[in-house]
Formats: C-alpha cells, sequence, structure tokens
C-alpha cells in the first residue's frame, strides 16, 4: 500500500511543539511537495507563515559520531546536508532545523531564514553547491555549527567558545519571529 503522505518526525515535532507554544496557532501540511513542510497560520487563517523543516537521527551516541564521547556537553545534533540551491530558491519564509537526541526528552529547534541560513554559513564553509552541517547543542544554552576540523571542533568544545560565524545562538529556539507574523 503506497501512502497519500507522510508526516516525518520532524515536522511533526515542529507541529506539536507551534501547537503547545501558540495554542490559537494552526498548523497545516501541504498536500503538495513544493519545498514547503508546513504552513502555520494565525486562528482566522488571515496571517500565515510558510516552513521547511530539516531533521535528522541523533548521532550524540552513535558510534558513528563525529564528537568525542567524552564531550558530554554537547546534548542534541543534527547532520544535515543542504544544497545551496535549495536555500537560494527556497519558497519557505523560515526554515526550522530540528535537534534533537533520544537520550534528551525535549527537542530544540534552529528558526531561520534561508537567506541568513546561507550567508552565515558562506562566512566558514564558502562558496559550494551543497554543505554538511553538524548543527549541536553545548552545553544546553549555545547552538554551534561544528561542521569543521577536529582540532578546532575539539577546541570550541574545551574553550567553550567558537567564531561568531559558526555560533547560531541567537536563533535557537528564536520562535518570536514566527510570532510577530501570525500575532493575534
Amino acid at each position: 500500500m503506497t501512502p497519500i503522505f507522510t508526516v516525518h518526525a520532524g515536522e511533526y515535532l515542529v507541529g506539536t511543539h507551534l501547537e503547545r507554544t501558540f495554542p490559537s496557532c494552526r498548523v497545516w501540511i501541504p498536500s503538495k511537495d513544493s519545498g514547503i513542510d508546513l504552513l502555520v497560520t494565525d486562528s482566522s487563517c488571515s496571517r500565515a507563515v510558510s516552513l521547511q523543516v530539516k531533521y535528522s537521527r541523533d548521532y550524540v551516541d552513535s558510534s558513528r559520531s563525529p564528537f568525542d564521547p567524552t564531550f558530554l556537553s554537547v546534548t542534541r545534533n543534527s547532520f544535515i546536508t543542504v544544497k545551496r540551491k535549495k536555500l537560494e530558491t527556497s519558497s519557505a519564509r523560515y526554515w526550522v532545523i530540528v535537534l534533537h537526541s533520544f537520550t534528551v526528552k525535549s527537542p530544540r529547534f534552529l528558526v531561520i531564514t534561508p537567506s541568513e541560513l546561507l550567508q552565515r554559513i558562506e562566512v566558514h564553509h564558502g562558496h559550494r553547491a551543497s554543505y554538511i552541517l553538524y548543527f549541536s547543542i553545548v552545553s544546553e544554552t549555545k547552538c554551534w555549527d561544528l561542521r569543521a576540523p577536529r582540532a578546532e571542533m575539539k577546541a570550541a568544545l574545551e574553550k567553550g567558545t567558537i567564531s561568531r560565524s559558526r555560533d547560531f545562538t541567537d536563533r535557537l529556539d528564536d520562535w518570536s519571529q514566527i510570532s510577530r507574523e501570525i500575532a493575534e
């Protein structure tokens, strides 16, 4: 049997989080794949925000983890590959990157416009056709892109600081952007 539509885990986590955080909002699933995973509206459906959701499995506890398991300050992460063209032509207003771990109860979310995401990752990854990103929650308060040479990653985790271009903490759980657009 072929399903007529599916919702992946990341979309479910984002949708349920939005409904809990903004009880008057409505979360819609498009019937056609157009680069928009969820549509969020106010209760009257007069204002809408489109979302692209990115989600990957938990890598923190995997034997294939890019992280040294001695760095327990990394609690959640998301390993994603993003094509430059997708960011440049995205019809979604925001991208939501889900950072989840099966060892920590609640997911965290990186909420960012596709143009800002591209601009920020170009600083350290350069101009490429695609990007491999490791967004990680560090010490429960920071969100960093740890896709870097091991020595640089290890030094950042030991010092507890990272270059501004790799620090996405300002967009961690930043639902205020969406709230402003669908506020009632």
